[in-house]
């Protein structure tokens, strides 16, 4: 993978870092004081956007790694991971939709049900991490 695994590395260190933030942000939150503290709650969807995102990144990343046409869209990318072998098809599957949150809290924002929206993001971490350790085990693997 060469410099693919670098760039993977470092994404992974960034969505970690990020992990790290949400499960901060989100400590002793509950659904009513997510809807009441917009600090937190701003600071929770963004992070929740930069996390996904860097999946998105990440999954790109693998794909031409893999010398695979790229997906055609974000969920795509997620369902292709279990193709590849990166992870099983049940993560890739419980992965894929939060392109679409993701997409709704970029370009949706306003419309964006708070309570809907904590109790995605609270998923996040846990979530994210299998996905750090399943990506983190195939890039490893493929090391000469």
């Amino acid at each position: 993978m060469g410099e693919a695994s670098e760039r993977i590395y470092n994404k992974l260190k960034l969505l970690s870092g990020y992990l790290g933030e949400v499960a901060t942000v989100l400590r002793g939150l509950t659904v009513s004081q997510y809807q009441s503290d917009s600090l937190r709650r701003h600071a929770a969807e963004r992070l929740a956007e930069l996390i996904i995102e860097a999946a998105i990144d990440i999954n790109g990343e693998l794909v031409l790694a893999a010398r695979q046409p790229p997906p055609d869209d974000y969920y795509t990318s997620f369902l292709v991971l279990a193709k590849l072998g990166v992870c099983d098809p049940p993560l890739a599957g419980r992965l894929a939709p939060t392109a679409g949150f993701r997409n709704r809290l970029a370009h949706e924002y306003e419309a964006v049900d708070d309570a809907l929206a904590y109790e995605t993001i609270t998923l996040l971490p846990a979530l994210y991490q299998e996905y750090v350790r399943a990506v983190t085990t195939y890039v490893d693997r493929q090391q000469p």
